[in-house]
C-alpha cells in the first residue's frame, strides 16, 4: 500500500482552527482526480472548523487581575491578598488547560467523523484515510529554541498499481536470439511440456525438427533460415562390419 500525507495549511493563522492543505500530491495521480481531492479536503475543513472559545480571552484577563493582587499584596504586606491572587491564578490556568483540551478533542472528533464517511465512500476503491499526530522532537525544540505544538495530518493509503506477474509453473523457453526469455515457445505443435504429455518418445523425435523449423521461420528472414535448418545426420558405418 502506498501512503500520502496531507499536512495542515500553513497559511491558516486563526488560533485553534485546524485546516488542511489543498495542494494536490503528485502521488495521487490516477487514484484521485485533482478536483475530487480538493472537494474531499474542503468537506473535511468545513466540518472540522470550530472557532477558538472566547472564554479563554476572559480567563486571560483573570490571570492579569490575579497577578495584580499578588503584586499589591506583596507591596503592602497583605498576606490574604497574596493568597487570593495565587489561588485565583492557579484556578484560571487549570481552567484554560481544560478548555483547550476540550476544544482539541472536539476538533479531532469532527475530523475523524469526516474521515469515517470518506472511508465508507471510497471503500470499493480500497482508499483509506487516517488521522495521525506528529509530536515535536524535544531535542530539536531545545536546540533551536522554538516552541512547537502537536500537528495533525491525514494519511491516505491506496493500493499500489499492479504490474504484470508471470504465473508460477509457466513453461519457459530456451534462449533463442530475438525472443524474450519470459515467453514460452507456443506454436502449432504446442510447448515442449505439452508434447511430452501428449506424444510418446518415438513421435516426439519427428515433431522436434518441425518445431525448430517453425520457430526459425518466425525469427529469421529466408536468407538466414538456410544456415539454421538442421542438417540430417549421416549414419555412421561400423568399420568392424565392413572389414
Amino acid at each position: 500500500m502506498n501512503c500520502v500525507k496531507v499536512k495542515q495549511d500553513k497559511h491558516c493563522t486563526q488560533r485553534g482552527v485546524v485546516q488542511f492543505s489543498k495542494h494536490y500530491p503528485q502521488s495521487l495521480y490516477g487514484v484521485l482526480e485533482p478536483n475530487e481531492f480538493e472537494q474531499l479536503i474542503t468537506r473535511i475543513n468545513t466540518e472540522c472548523f470550530h472557532h477558538y472559545p472566547k472564554t479563554v480571552y476572559y480567563l486571560i484577563g483573570g490571570i492579569v487581575l490575579f497577578m495584580l493582587f499578588i503584586i499589591i499584596g506583596f507591596s503592602r504586606g497583605v498576606g490574604g491578598l497574596v493568597g487570593v491572587g495565587f489561588a485565583g491564578f492557579i484556578c484560571v490556568v487549570i481552567a484554560m488547560i481544560v478548555i483547550n483540551v476540550k476544544h482539541y478533542k472536539k476538533v479531532k472528533a469532527s475530523i475523524e467523523k469526516s474521515l469515517f464517511d470518506a472511508n465508507n465512500y471510497y471503500s470499493e476503491r480500497r482508499i483509506t484515510l487516517h488521522l495521525k499526530e506528529k509530536h515535536p522532537d524535544p531535542h530539536k525544540q531545545i536546540k533551536h529554541g522554538k516552541k512547537k505544538f502537536v500537528k495533525l495530518y491525514i494519511d491516505i493509503s491506496f493500493p499500489a498499481p499492479s504490474g504484470f506477474v508471470i504465473p508460477m509453473g509457466m513453461p519457459m523457453a530456451q534462449p533463442v536470439i530475438g525472443m524474450p526469455m519470459s515467453q514460452p515457445v507456443v506454436n502449432m505443435f504446442g510447448t515442449q511440456q505439452q508434447m511430452q504429455q501428449q506424444y510418446p518418445p518415438q513421435q516426439q523425435q519427428q515433431y522436434i525438427p518441425q518445431q525448430q523449423q517453425f520457430v526459425q521461420q518466425q525469427q529469421y528472414p529466408p536468407q538466414q533460415q538456410q544456415q539454421y535448418v538442421p542438417q540430417p545426420q549421416q549414419p555412421t558405418q561400423n568399420k568392424s562390419l565392413m572389414e
